[in-house]
C-alpha cells in the first residue's frame, strides 16, 4: 500500500517444490547445534527428494511474466501442487493436526 502514490505494483511468487538447483545453493549455517543435526539431515534430504521430483521451473518463470506484464497484478501467485494446497490446509485444519501433517511430509519423528 504505501507505494500505491508511486504506481508501483508488488506481487509475491510463491512457488512449490521445483526440479532446480535451489538446494544446492542453501549456505550452511554459521554455526551447527549438535542437537539439531539428525533434523538438519532430515530436512534435507525430503527438500532435495521433492525438489528432484518437482515439476518443471519453466512454469515459476512464466508466472513471474505473466505477473510482470498485467496491468492489475494480484498480490499472490502460488506456483506448483504443493504451494496452492498448503494454505488451504493451514486455513481449515487445526493447528495440532496440520503440524501433525507437516512433520509427516517432512519425515520428522
Amino acid at each position: 500500500m504505501e507505494l500505491d502514490p508511486f504506481n508501483i505494483k508488488v506481487s509475491l511468487i510463491e512457488p512449490g517444490y521445483f526440479k532446480t538447483n535451489f538446494n544446492l545453493a542453501m549456505l550452511p549455517p554459521t554455526f551447527n547445534y549438535a542437537d539439531y543435526d539428525n533434523v538438519r539431515d532430515v530436512i534435507r534430504s525430503t527438500v532435495s527428494q521433492a525438489i528432484a521430483q518437482g515439476d518443471d521451473p519453466t512454469k515459476v518463470a512464466q508466472t513471474i511474466v505473466f505477473a510482470a506484464r498485467s496491468h492489475s497484478p494480484r498480490l499472490r501467485y502460488r506456483v506448483g501442487n504443493e504451494a496452492q494446497w498448503l494454505p488451504r490446509l493451514k486455513a481449515i485444519l487445526p493447528d495440532n493436526l496440520f503440524r501433525f501433517g507437516a512433520r509427516k511430509r517432512l519425515n520428522l519423528p
